[in-house]
């Protein structure tokens, strides 16, 4: 009894002792928190709800708890690479408040099928907590239940749809009517994919904050009385300049959007009215639309917004004004609907979802087997996208002619046939001494090796790259100007290694004075081939682990508060092969600019005043486009006429020719043929074939930029997917002109371990998309008018 009664108070002091003890204030380690959680991801939201689009950059939003605070936390996301290498990238970085965190940031997936992890590290780079999502691809409309991923986000089911860049992405804040519709109507593309996949943001507060994160998206529909912040509405601006289509509705509305910070961008384009009118015929927009059923207004009227600018192009027109019209800003498009898309009767309207496709394609989809089967004919060569013929032209390959993996097995095979009887020969005929082989056979592999070896030669080059840059400039209405840099850059090496990459803006040339971070990370083809995304992934044998690390900066730019810097840590590289990797940023001047437009358009459409060109370099093998025509050097044109130089003054001369645009793009030609046995000849017109193994930087480009002008898939016979943020046929059909040509500097360089990467070949394609101002009839007239009186008073 007594040894219980000791042994009883011997646990009563030892429960005492150790709650004593558990309210001690112990430091806390590295895996401590204040909450005594353990560290855990217990919220990750990817793409728009789950939705994104493989080779592009696609949101990642993040919740974790349980982590130490006062100390710099990141988040890495490990995702595979077209290789089928996993590429590991830091997205953001972060301190945690009372052990928990929120960390916002991008990421690009180069495979449709696969893994994803996402890690939480501290400074030293020890993981704290981890977690994992599947890659899967959406093939069709059915396969994504949009009210079941109404919660998406928890950590125990999560994973990440991509579509193909072939699939159009629109983006919308909340439900609109009529969007659900269209993507049922015209999703699905009879078994080979998707054709149009709608993302959809539960409010305002998820749209993205960065530029890059908005990489897969096409366009994006508004409505008119949506509150984005600042930040959120220069991300929007950017995003429009760099080739985005923005679609506005508002009528009632109007005077709340004037408010926002994006009414206030546009207004000085657009000129509306601070007040809003009604409408009651609503039969131009059902002319619009082929085969639209009746719109009935119910004997009520309908509130609408008018934009006065004549420097739209109005794509509907009723009595009561323009209901849809159209300005190119930069390289993307802005579309105003004047009256709301999302209330009656409009909302109820049977044919909503086929005007939202007329808004979005610019025509209804219906016959494409024409299209495709000419890209599937294509596809055979390996090319099937416009992106892929470019990136060939920067595809580096070694020098020298290497040994293929054939001639090396032949080599091996014959020397182990020649090298025993040899030996045999040696020990027994000449040394005599058989036992002697222990020695003569290793010499005489040794030897092999080191002849093998000695004939390879030095190693003269360490490395080969080919580069091409694109550098885009373009002009808003208060003549603040954007710089776009899109750089590719191919590197081959003779021996296998592992290189850190990264990029920088070129000093040398005067582009800019304002500091622009450089975003670089791995290149991929919109392809079925090896390196391609659209490639099924294998064992992951062999598969290599490299990172993205993230730097941030402080901006030049007001309205910025960080800047981040990327950068390749450990890329491998295969000795015989080659590795893409892609460069990109993007900077705001203000000021004059490289360029300042004075262009008008005739009401002949031909264009008229000048343009002053301030750029560090000349610019040669010009072409300038507008409406439908293209404006070139002449025959009779001298060498210096055809290249503009740095601070010069551009006008439409007499020896510049100005030709039918499409003609010139399809190049036509015309060929005079005598039938037998006739003495009269006729004149036939004959279409030049595109050649999609053309190596021509410029002319690929030329096509991309102005693809559907030129017939699209049905001329082509490939696609312009990867790069469609890069197409402006409309824009040059309403307020802007391209000028597009050669330049001998390269606005990007890359570093390869620390040294500026020497080209082998390189070229720089430049893109000044210049704002043209419509004369009206009246100022036509008098301007016709003064133009005579002063030629008759010279005569």
């Amino acid at each position: 009894m007594r040894f219980r009664m000791q042994h009883s108070r011997i646990h009563a002091l030892a429960a005492v002792l150790c709650l004593a003890f558990s309210v001690l204030p112990f430091p806390c380690g590295a895996s401590c928190c204040a909450s005594g959680a353990e560290p855990s991801i217990d919220l990750i939201e990817l793409g728009f709800g789950g939705l994104g689009r493989v080779g592009h950059r696609i949101p990642v939003r993040l919740h974790a708890e349980g982590l130490p605070d006062g100390e710099e936390l990141r988040a890495v996301v490990t995702v595979p690479d077209p290789r089928g290498n996993l590429c590991a990238q830091e997205i953001a970085k972060g301190q945690a408040e009372g052990g928990r965190i929120e960390l916002l940031g991008s990421v690009a997936i180069g495979r449709l099928e696969g893994q994803l992890q996402i890690e939480i590290e501290n400074e030293a780079g020890e993981r704290l907590c981890e977690t994992t999502a599947r890659i899967v691809e959406r093939r069709s409309v059915a396969e994504f239940n949009r009210t079941e991923n109404s919660d998406f986000g928890s950590a125990e089911a999560n994973q990440i749809m991509l579509v193909r860049q072939s699939t159009t992405c629109v983006l919308t804040i909340g439900e609109l009517a009529g969007i659900e519709e269209m993507e049922q109507l015209i999703g699905d593309d009879q078994g080979e994919g998707l054709r149009l996949q709608w993302c959809v943001l539960k409010d305002a507060s998820q749209f993205p904050i960065s530029l890059e994160a908005l990489e897969s998206v096409d366009h994006i529909v508004l409505e008119g009385s949506t509150r984005l912040s600042d930040r959120q509405t220069s991300v929007l601006k950017g995003w429009v300049k760099t080739g985005g289509h923005l679609i506005l509705t508002a009528g009632s509305t109007v005077g709340e959007m004037l408010e926002t910070e994006l009414g206030k961008w546009i207004q000085p384009v657009f000129l509306f009215l601070f007040f809003f009118f009604s409408i009651f015929d609503f039969f131009a927009l059902q002319n619009f639309v082929p085969g639209a059923v009746s719109l009935s207004t119910q004997r009520r009227t309908v509130s609408m917004a008018r934009a006065t600018s004549d420097q739209l192009r109005s794509i509907v027109l009723s009595l009561d004004g323009p209901l849809v019209s159209r300005a190119g800003i930069g390289a993307g498009r802005v579309t105003f609907v004047a009256v709301e898309l999302n209330q009656r009767p409009l909302s109820n309207w049977d044919s909503l979802p086929r005007l939202y496709e007329l808004l979005v394609f610019n025509r209804v989809l219906d016959n494409v087997s024409v299209v495709k089967s000419s890209s599937r004919r294509i596809s055979s060569s390996g090319v099937s996208d416009l992106g892929t013929q470019l990136a060939a032209t920067w595809d580096a390959v070694p020098p020298e002619q290497r040994w293929s993996s054939w001639q090396i097995m032949a080599l091996m095979f014959v020397y182990m046939l020649i090298i025993g009887p040899l030996d045999y020969f040696i020990v027994t005929r000449l040394l005599k001494r058989a036992h002697l082989t222990w020695l003569t056979f290793p010499v005489m592999v040794a030897t092999g090796c080191g002849l093998i070896y000695a004939q390879t030669g030095p190693d003269t080059a360490s490395q080969t790259s080919r580069q091409i840059h694109v550098v885009d400039v373009s002009q808003e209405h208060d003549r603040q100007q954007t710089i776009h840099v899109r750089s590719w850059v191919s590197l081959s090496s003779h021996v296998t290694q592992r290189a850190d990459v990264a990029a920088v803006q070129n000093r040398d040339q005067s582009w800019t004075t304002n500091t622009a971070a450089v975003d670089i990370n791995w290149q991929g083809r919109a392809e079925d081939v090896y390196g391609g995304m659209y490639r099924a992934g294998g064992a992951g044998l062999g598969r290599q682990t490299y990172r993205v690390l993230s730097e941030l900066h402080a901006s030049s730019d007001e309205k910025t508060d960080l800047l981040t810097e990327r950068r390749i840590v450990g890329l491998p590289m295969l000795a015989g092969g080659s590795q893409a990797v892609a460069a990109e940023w993007f900077v705001e001047t203000d000021g004059s600019g490289l360029f300042n437009s004075k262009l008008t358009a005739s009401g002949t459409g031909l264009l008229d005043g000048e343009v002053t060109l301030n750029l560090p370099v000349a610019i040669s093998d010009w072409l300038i486009f507008y409406g439908n025509r293209v404006y070139q050097p002449g025959f009779d044109a001298l060498d210096e006429q055809r290249v503009i130089q740095p601070n010069s003054v551009w006008r439409r001369e007499p020896w510049v020719r100005a030709s039918d645009l499409k003609t010139f793009l399809n190049g036509v030609r015309i060929i005079a043929s005598r039938k037998p046995g006739s003495t009269q000849s006729e004149a036939r017109q004959v279409t030049t074939p595109y050649n999609p193994a053309s190596r021509n930087p410029l002319e690929i480009l030329t096509m991309i930029s102005l693809f559907d002008i030129a017939g699209g898939e049905a001329y082509c016979g490939v696609s312009n997917h990867s790069l469609q943020h890069m197409e402006v046929s409309e824009n040059i059909r309403i307020n802007t002109a391209l000028l597009i040509g050669r330049i001998d500097a390269p606005p990007t360089s890359f570093l390869v371990d620390g040294e500026a990467v020497t080209s082998s070949e390189s070229g720089s394609i430049v893109r000044l998309l210049m704002p043209v101002k419509r004369r009206a009839a009246e100022e036509q007239a008098a301007t016709t008018l003064e133009e005579a009186l002063l030629e008759k008073s010279n005569d």
